[in-house]
């Protein structure tokens, strides 16, 4: 099942494509950023980029930074055709995960298109 993941104005900015064994972020041109591994997000790169629980991205520092459909605080954009194939690249051994912050309901300063982009594997 493929979860489309919005910024918070409501703009699609990548697909979750949940499977057997990943749950893998790609942005829209095919390009493999990112999984969800329990509820933390990481980077192609192996870094941790943040957090995911209950439907909200939030970045490492607490604050909101993208969400599913039904969590969206605006009225969602229609989405770009999927991409045919997700290009992965070589994904490298997760980091330990950081200590989960405090949630808040304020927003990243930070887009989740450039938060998903600093996980892109250098070889990708």
């Amino acid at each position: 099942m493929d979860t489309i993941l919005y910024d918070r104005a409501g703009k699609p900015v990548a697909l979750l494509v949940k499977n057997d064994d990943e749950n893998v972020i790609s942005l829209w041109n095919g390009m493999a950023v990112g999984y969800v591994f329990e509820d933390q997000i990481y980077g192609w790169n192996g870094k941790q980029l943040g957090w995911f629980i209950d439907g909200i991205i939030y970045d490492l520092r607490g604050f909101q930074i993208g969400f599913i459909r039904h969590r969206c605080p605006v009225k969602v954009g229609r989405a770009p055709a999927k991409p045919k194939q997700i290009i992965k690249g070589t994904k490298k051994l997760r980091d330990l995960p950081g200590q989960k912050p405090n949630f808040t309901k304020k927003y990243s300063l930070m887009e989740l298109e450039a938060l998903l982009e600093t996980g892109r594997s250098q070889q990708a």
